[in-house]
């Protein structure tokens, strides 16, 4: 193994050769694993509260409608309560996606530290793996989010004006 290079990956090796400046940041990588991960699932919390927001604009919205003795499917509602409960949904979705990243940055974070504690190869291993996790659940999320905003545009999810564009 050459001196310039921080880990010995030979696979008949059990153990992970990782200089001292490798070990710092590694573990300054899983702490700030750690942090991104809470940040994640309070994402997760405020977004879920939005959802349950939304739906309970929309059915507030139809009592309200109720209460001045309009019928309860009105033209006048229907749309409104529509597009409530599309947002709630919509929320509800990106919501649940969050956490994913999280659970990943997690179990990374806890295998990195276990495998430079205890100089173990297979929690190394799995500590990379669950990285290369979090980067595919973020990758898709990002691509989620990108459909959602083209969507938008087109008018998908504006109740009976299909096609219209805020531009």
């Amino acid at each position: 193994m050459s001196d310039n290079l921080d880990v010995d990956f030979k696979s008949e090796q059990k153990e992970i050769t990782v200089s001292p400046v490798a070990k710092k940041r590694f573990a300054a990588i899983s702490g700030f694993g750690i942090f991104v991960a809470i940040y994640g699932f309070l994402i997760t919390v405020f977004m879920l509260i939005l959802a349950f927001k939304f739906y309970g604009m929309a059915s507030d919205m139809e009592k309200m409608y109720r209460g001045f003795g309009g019928a309860p499917s009105s033209d006048f509602v229907n749309p409104i309560v529509s597009m409530y409960n599309t947002m709630g949904t919509i929320m509800l979705i990106i919501g649940l996606l969050c956490i994913l990243p999280g659970v990943f940055l997690i179990r990374y974070a806890t295998n990195i530290r276990n495998a430079i504690q205890n100089n173990d190869q297979y929690d190394f291993e799995d500590a990379i793996k669950y990285l290369r996790n979090a980067f595919i659940s973020v990758a898709v999320y990002a691509a989620l989010m990108l459909i959602l905003i083209a969507l938008s545009y087109l008018g998908v999810f504006t109740p009976d004006r299909p096609g219209m564009t805020p531009f």
